[in-house]
């Protein structure tokens, strides 16, 4: 089991916002996760930042809300 991998397919909106997501939690450590959460989170979030350059655009806030927009919009949600 300890070779096994398992891919990871979100759109690139969806993993922007799950990036969102787990950053603002992993650094304020509000739901307490345990080491071996934390740091399965924390590989996650390095498997996000080699996939997305967004994450380090000057217009990063910018284009996080475009994502929630454009989530919004496919999921047909009202904002």
């Amino acid at each position: 089991m300890a070779d096994e991998t398992t891919r990871i397919a979100l759109r690139k909106d969806e993993a922007l916002l799950v990036d969102s997501f787990l950053r603002k939690y992993t650094e304020d450590d509000k739901l307490e996760p345990t080491k071996a959460e934390s740091q399965a989170l924390f590989n996650l979030a390095c498997i996000l930042e080699k996939q997305l350059p967004e994450l380090f655009d000057p217009n990063y806030s910018e284009i996080l809300k475009k994502a929630e927009a454009d989530i919004f919009e496919k999921e047909g949600w009202a904002e």
